[in-house]
């Protein structure tokens, strides 16, 4: 199976199964109100390892962030995926936010509309732009076109 990613505390997700099925969705893992601000994480960490087998994953790369907290909450995610897949010997590649949108909307600085639109396009019905972005990611760099 194939696990293509948007990350961040809403993340959009989009796995693909040996039979070509695709599942896709927006998972929020925000901590609830009284928990500590690591239980995102803990959230994170214990749904990757409720995934099927996923063998290989793509995720998307931000590089730049709206300030230091949001750089942190991200290198956090990004560090805990990479893990992830390093135990369990799966491979994993990051891809680049405007590269991932100029694939699909041929605008490397696409609007979120913009990139909903283009997975709506392909034949999916994303909830959200998180989900889009996670389906960008498997329709063009998941051989899925």
């Amino acid at each position: 199976m194939k696990l293509y990613i948007d990350i961040g505390s809403k993340m959009g997700y989009a796995l693909v199964g040996n039979s070509g099925k695709v599942t896709s969705g927006t998972v929020n893992f925000y901590a609830s109100e009284g928990q500590g601000k690591g239980m995102r994480y803990l959230k994170f960490w214990t749904w990757l390892h409720t995934m099927p087998e996923v063998t290989d994953v793509k995720y998307e790369v931000v590089l730049a962030h709206r300030g230091v907290y949001a750089a942190h909450v991200y290198g956090a995610f990004e560090g805990i995926l990479q893990m992830w897949c390093e135990a369990g010997k799966r491979s994993y590649e990051g891809i680049g936010v405007g590269t991932i949108k100029k694939a699909a909307t041929g605008y490397g600085k696409a609007t979120k509309e913009q990139m909903i639109a283009a997975a709506e396009a392909a034949g999916y019905s994303p909830g959200d732009d998180n989900e889009a972005d996670a389906l960008a990611i498997m329709i063009n760099f998941g051989g899925r076109k």
